[in-house]
């Protein structure tokens, strides 16, 4: 993979509901312990919402540091909080902590998105591997292969599929990301 994110949820200020710590890793970096950048993002009610941020990157490549960053980064925590699968809101239906996100070598188009099972620290063995393909004309992902049970409701369906889909979008969108 080309630019990398990986997204957790840990509890960095110990009041018992963790925020999303979201680091970068750019192009040319394959060292995985050692991210280009960090952004914490928080939940300001305590209410699995996350509506702050530490201070963000240029992600729309306007050239400033504004609202607009930090809504890249926000709409995804807020995604990573709807797979039932990875956020710790229900620990009974929580498979996994972490997961990596990256452009694909071929297509160049193609986001991977890595899944971790809890416990599983080495970022070069993924436990399950998701592919968002066949972006339209304004980036959005229309193909998702591998999806997993993203919302807990039992079933792998479309409501699964689009919760991929957006998360792909998402992190396509960040200018400074771009193959």
């Amino acid at each position: 993979m080309k630019h990398k994110q990986l997204y957790e949820f840990r509890d960095t200020d110990g009041a018992g509901n963790p925020e999303v710590v979201m680091s970068r890793f750019d192009e040319g970096n394959s060292d995985l312990s050692n991210p280009n950048s960090r952004i914490t993002l928080y939940s300001t009610n305590d209410n699995w919402t996350y509506d702050a941020s530490s201070p963000t990157n240029d992600a729309d490549g306007d050239g400033d540091h504004d609202e607009e960053d930090a809504s890249y980064y926000l709409a995804a925590a807020n995604l990573m909080t709807a797979m039932a699968t990875l956020s710790p809101r229900d620990e009974s239906k929580r498979l996994y902590d972490r997961i990596l996100m990256g452009f694909s070598d071929s297509p160049a188009t193609d986001v991977t998105i890595l899944h971790y099972r809890k416990g599983n620290r080495d970022l070069n063995r993924p436990d399950v591997i998701v592919v968002a393909s066949n972006p339209d004309y304004l980036g959005s992902y229309r193909t998702i292969k591998g999806a997993l049970d993203a919302d807990g409701d039992g079933d792998i369906d479309s409501d699964d599929e689009r919760i991929y889909k957006k998360l792909a979008s998402t992190f396509a969108s960040m200018k400074y990301l771009k193959p």
